[in-house]
């Protein structure tokens, strides 16, 4: 994983202890050989690791001066979310977890942290915010229940947005926040009509916040799934794809149900149509 100014990367392996993978930054040009090699995960229990996935489980905070990462650091089997300076300095960020509870990923917007865990209530997953000096921890949902979870989730560093099944199991809803928990707003149901959603799937529950507009993909009044986007500014609920068709969940390159251009301009996406299923790129009003 290289440091957005590319001046370092960091590098989760076994180099000092072939029982534990700990995360390392290193000179992205070598220099400084071994002794230029700075541990910056903490002290790792016996059985503990650094989790696998860059820039999913250990990223570069957005001022490249820290590493976010996440790791059954004090506990095994119990990951909790950690950051570290680039020097080595380490703090947990996921503050006191129930017993059995876990982080489940993380996104970095800022000089914040944005995680999903089952922090309070045993596989009940919410969504946390906190500060990177590992201050003022903020539950950003509201109270849930066994059964109830936090999906997926987003950010434009002015919102957050997220799905969540508050109230009724199985019966996700898209939903936007301040960043102080203190304003959310239900956009509106993503399962209807006749169509299945799938709270089980990482795809199925994609949701990007991007250019002031929340995408998600829903069977909001008919059986098949389409692209949507809200518009915070406008305060509508928009189709992105022109003819209806159902909206495929990922199992190719594409690598997610969607795609949103950087620029907000494009959306792309696969379909099922009656010729079979084929890849569509719509333009974004």
């Amino acid at each position: 994983l290289v440091r957005s100014n590319s001046s370092l990367v960091a590098d989760r392996s076994n180099q000092d202890d072939n029982q534990k993978y700990e995360l390392f930054v290193v000179n992205a040009d070598g220099s400084g050989g071994v002794l230029g090699r700075v541990k910056v995960s903490g002290a790792l229990v016996t059985g503990g690791n650094v989790s696998l996935n860059p820039k999913e489980n250990y990223n570069f905070t957005p001022d490249s001066a820290n590493v976010v990462y996440m790791a059954d650091q004090e506990v095994d089997n119990k990951v909790e979310l950690y950051i570290s300076t680039v020097a080595g300095v380490n703090t947990k960020l996921s503050g006191v977890t129930i017993p059995d509870g876990d982080i489940i990923s993380f996104k970095l917007s800022g000089n914040k942290t944005l995680f999903l865990a089952d922090r309070l209530i045993n596989g009940v997953n919410e969504l946390f915010v906190v500060d990177n000096s590992g201050t003022n921890l903020i539950k950003v949902n509201s109270d849930l229940v066994a059964g109830e979870n936090v999906g997926y989730y987003s950010t434009d560093n002015n919102k957050i947005s997220y799905l969540m099944d508050m109230g009724s199991a199985g019966v996700y809803s898209a939903f936007m926040n301040n960043f102080d928990g203190a304003s959310e707003v239900e956009l509106v149901t993503i399962n209807g009509g006749l169509g299945t959603y799938d709270p089980a799937s990482a795809f199925a529950q994609q949701i990007v916040m991007q250019n002031s507009k929340i995408y998600f993909r829903a069977a909001i009044n008919n059986s098949t799934y389409n692209l949507y986007y809200f518009n915070i500014n406008s305060n509508t609920l928009e189709m992105v794809n022109e003819t209806p068709g159902n909206l495929l969940l990922a199992n190719d390159s594409l690598g997610s149900s969607f795609l949103v251009a950087p620029n907000g301009n494009y959306a792309v996406y696969r379909k099922l149509m009656t010729d079979g299923n084929n890849l569509y790129c719509s333009e974004i009003d």
